[in-house]
């Protein structure tokens, strides 16, 4: 009997072996792909994708992770919101919600298909941060941010544009800016808002996240053009006044948020602005570092750490 307990406390089925696998800490950064700008005539900025950071996490080792990486919402009609993006293995589902796509003047959002304003314009959506509302005179609802009721918030609320006060610019003519991760959508007395600010993100150490610009329009005849809202720093893209080059495209691997579209009297440039892709990180103590990898993530280092910058969806076995 002696003989026997010796050796199954040494061998593969001892003690060590019913302990389980080995275990390690992680730090995990998801940003979730940012909306697209609003379409329609005169959209509202996209907002961006949803930003989260966790310290602990906990990863198996052996055990394979994967990685997804959301692409940024397409300005088909109607806009789109952001594409998630996760990290999900064993015990674990860490993810962020898409950005909610800007308002419409007259076209339902996919996401948001209810008119709310009684003169013909389409609420924005809700997502990880909200798009911004569009060309009213009704003030009608801008996205809200945080749609995954996160603690510390993922996002922020898109901007509601309530219209000029004595600036000869129709109300009409402008629309608020996307919610970024800083701030929400921005508003302004007498032009598009401008989406709100991104805000610099742990692990990376860059501003990522913001919204985008709200669209505008430049009439061809006589009167007060308004302007066109700037994409918010941290990759949102700028609203279109109805002219070249037109609206901007979120920034790729930022979750900035996509420029909403402007309108014209005259010929060209009324694009719609695509939402920005996300990107997904994890740090790890290099002497935890398996080096196992799909995806081609770029692997740094920081100090004692090594960090994995996914760019494109992979996976990380522990």
């Amino acid at each position: 009997m002696p003989i026997i307990a010796s050796r199954g406390a040494g061998s593969a089925s001892g003690f060590g072996q019913r302990q389980g696998a080995r275990k390690y800490n992680a730090d995990f950064m998801v940003v979730s792909g940012g909306g697209s700008g609003g379409s329609g005539g005169i959209g509202g900025g996209g907002g961006a994708g949803g930003i989260r950071s966790d310290t602990a996490q906990e990863l198996t080792a052996g055990k394979t992770y994967t990685v997804t990486v959301g692409a940024g919402g397409v300005n088909s009609s109607g806009g789109n919101q952001g594409v998630v993006s996760s990290i999900i293995g064993t015990g674990i589902s860490f993810s962020s919600s898409g950005g909610g796509a800007g308002a419409n003047i007259s076209t339902s959002n996919p996401q948001y298909p209810t008119p709310t304003d009684p003169y013909g314009g389409y609420a924005a959506a809700p997502g990880g941060s909200g798009g911004g509302n569009a060309f009213n005179q009704f003030h009608a609802a801008a996205g809200q941010g945080n749609l995954g009721s996160f603690s510390p918030s993922e996002g922020n609320n898109g901007g509601i544009q309530a219209g000029p006060s004595g600036s000869g610019v129709s109300a009409q003519s402008t629309a608020g800016g996307g919610g970024g991760f800083g701030a929400v959508g921005n508003n302004s007395s007498s032009n598009s808002g401008a989406g709100g600010a991104g805000a610099t993100v742990a692990i990376l150490g860059t501003t990522l996240g913001g919204g985008g610009g709200g669209g505008s329009r430049n009439p061809a005849g006589s009167g007060p053009a308004a302007s066109a809202g700037s994409g918010g720093s941290g990759g949102g893209g700028g609203g279109s006044t109805g002219k070249p080059p037109g609206a901007q495209n979120g920034t790729a691997n930022t979750g900035g948020g996509g420029g909403g579209q402007g309108y014209t009297d005259g010929p060209g440039g009324s694009t719609i602005g695509n939402g920005g892709s996300g990107v997904v990180a994890i740090k790890v103590a290099t002497a935890d570092y398996s080096g196992v990898t799909t995806g081609s993530p770029t692997v740094s280092t920081s100090g004692s750490d090594t960090i994995m910058q996914f760019n494109g969806s992979g996976s990380y076995t522990a």
